[in-house]
């Protein structure tokens, strides 16, 4: 008898590009939160999936938004952040 294979739910890095967004920002992180916690729910992707934002130089308060947004947040976020141009 041999054991049948289970496939293993791929993971998913969505990768969101954040340059002065504050005015949308938490909207949209909420937003896509909740369909990675569907899918992760539903086994449609691995629970290691995240989202990855990257932030290239905002002047307003996108990386301190988003920083404090995932702080408080059990979802696994990678956040990237370069230095504001002079």
């Amino acid at each position: 008898m041999s054991a049948k294979r289970v496939a293993a739910s791929p993971k998913l890095y969505l990768v969101v590009p954040a340059f002065n967004e504050e005015w949308v920002l938490l909207e949209s992180l909420c937003v896509l939160e909740s369909k990675l916690t569907q899918m992760i729910q539903s086994n449609a992707i691995a629970k290691e999936s995240a989202l990855v934002l990257v932030d290239d130089g905002s002047s307003d308060r996108t990386w301190e938004i988003a920083k404090a947004h995932f702080d408080e947040r059990y979802m696994s976020c990678l956040l990237y952040t370069s230095p504001s141009p002079r």
